[in-house]
């Protein structure tokens, strides 16, 4: 049968998405798994916001919407990103998604044609180089310095006569390194000088720790109009389920993937869509999502500062950490498949996240207190038999 498939359809499975099965697997066993391994927030969404998905469904909102998003969350938006200086006209600039995941994928699909090349900052997240593929172009990963920021002679050296896009994602998955002002500028002026389209992936720009503040690609001048910004409900309003993405682009790029969405999946579920624009009028929700992963963040650098033979540069964006396991001579597929198997905790291979991610493992904190502390006891009890 594999005759009749397209290469589009020979991608590799999600390695998130298949690690998190693998764990579903031996729960369904009965087994006790300690779930580092998730890019979900282990809390519910706040009540609010269901409250206000239920008031959508009463008042009529269970049909098809515009395959551009319904005009309230549209407009949602549009204010909420006002906030970071990024000017959008909620009528012909925003679309939403199902999810950002697929807002990525149709910007691409829009964007990138057969051989063009999608440089990526590794280590990044796996989707990006998936994206690139179904488009039929080339991901080139450029790997990031040693506190995972950009190296700029690195990232000079890789653009070439087919480079449409560069891809960066701060907050950053899987590191949770947050983008400087130099990483910024360095970025804006590569694209402007090389005319490359940006596709900025924000989703995690509402969980910053340290007093940082977030500094949109988009407002940047001359970024305007070759930066597609994407962002996403699922991580600040723990609202991965809901499946409430958008993309923000010059109208061109917009009017492409309104056609990419009407073709495939024709919307967002609606009533959804009406939550959604509750969640962005209230940020008080999002920071209190951010505060409680900010608690189990300082837990985590505390417990890993016990570990022996671990490095890691601390996270101040995302709720993940990216430690460098390597000390221990197993590759980061092995490590994680034993601590999985072996002691019962959950974690994400770093070579998931391309070739700079090999000797790490992605850890996510957004769990609850006293599986932290389980899971790190688990997890140096586990490292201790391979000394």
């Amino acid at each position: 049968m594999s005759r009749f498939l397209s290469y589009s359809l020979k991608i590799r499975e999600s390695p998130t998405l298949a690690a998190a099965e693998l764990v579903r697997r031996l729960q369904r066993q009965g087994k006790r798994i300690i779930r580092f391994d998730c890019g979900d927030l282990l809390f519910d969404t706040p009540g609010e916001i269901k409250d206000a998905a239920y008031e959508g469904l009463r008042s009529g909102y269970t049909h098809y919407t515009s395959c551009r998003g319904i005009p309230e969350l549209r407009e949602a938006i549009a204010d909420h990103l006002a906030r970071w200086g990024v000017e959008a006209d909620p009528e012909s600039e925003i679309i939403v998604t199902p999810g950002a995941k697929f807002a990525i994928y149709a910007a691409m699909r829009a964007t990138v044609d057969p051989g063009d090349e999608v440089i990526l900052l590794s280590p990044s997240w796996p989707t990006y180089s998936d994206c690139a593929d179904l488009a039929g172009g080339r991901a080139v990963f450029v790997s990031m310095n040693a506190r995972f920021h950009v190296d700029e002679e690195a990232l000079k050296g890789a653009i070439g006569e087919r480079t449409k896009m560069l891809v960066v994602n701060t907050p950053n998955n899987p590191t949770g390194s947050v983008f400087e002002a130099r990483d910024l500028r360095v970025i804006r002026d590569l694209a402007v000088d090389h005319d490359l389209l940006v596709l900025s992936d924000e989703v995690y720009k509402l969980l910053i720790y340290d007093g940082l503040e977030h500094t949109s690609l988009k407002s940047l001048p001359g970024m305007e109009d070759r930066t597609i910004l994407v962002d996403s409900l699922s991580k600040a309003y723990a609202m991965t389920g809901w499946r409430i993405g958008y993309a923000v682009a010059p109208k061109e790029i917009v009017d492409a993937m309104v056609k990419i969405v009407g073709s495939t999946v024709t919307c967002a579920t609606a009533f959804a869509q009406y939550a959604g624009a509750t969640a962005l009028r209230n940020e008080g929700y999002a920071r209190r999502i951010r505060d409680m992963c900010d608690e189990r963040r300082r837990l985590v650098l505390r417990l890993l500062a016990d570990l022996s033979g671990i490095a890691y540069v601390p996270p101040r964006g995302t709720f993940y950490v990216f430690p460098d396991v390597s000390a221990y001579g197993l590759g980061s597929v092995d490590l994680s498949i034993r601590l999985l198997r072996e002691a019962g905790v959950g974690v994400v291979a770093g070579a998931a996240f391309g070739p700079s991610g090999e000797g790490h493992v992605r850890i996510s904190f957004a769990v609850p207190m006293g599986d932290i502390v389980e899971g790190f006891s688990r997890l140096g009890s586990f490292l201790e038999s391979l000394r």
